[in-house]
């Protein structure tokens, strides 16, 4: 833990917040707005993951300024999804297609 603490920040626990209310239905639109290299990419991607595995017929956009960031992003998001540890968490969302920036889970 004593790790962790060196790199977790305030601005992490709003994020987290932010995120967890879009899934309650609270927030219906999300932009984060933080500097750069300040996690908000891999929360988003880990958020994504982690809602398709609770649904995965769960319609999610996430955009960005370059589709260079976004196909990053996205292949980011699809390691999540096809990762061993993931598949043994929700064992019944699995890829079905991908293209470069876009995929569908069934």
């Amino acid at each position: 833990m004593e790790r962790a603490a060196r790199w977790w920040n305030w601005h992490l626990d709003v994020i987290a917040a932010a995120l967890q209310a879009c899934r309650r239905g609270e927030i219906t639109r999300l932009i984060t707005n933080v500097p750069p290299r300040s996690l908000k990419s891999v929360a988003a991607n880990a958020f994504a993951g982690f809602l398709l595995g609770h649904d995965p017929s769960a319609k999610i956009i996430c955009v960005s300024y370059a589709q260079d960031l976004t196909n990053t992003h996205a292949s980011g998001c699809c390691k999540i999804l096809m990762s061993p540890f993931y598949r043994d968490l929700f064992p019944h969302t699995r890829l079905s297609s991908h293209r470069q920036s876009e995929f569908m889970t069934r």
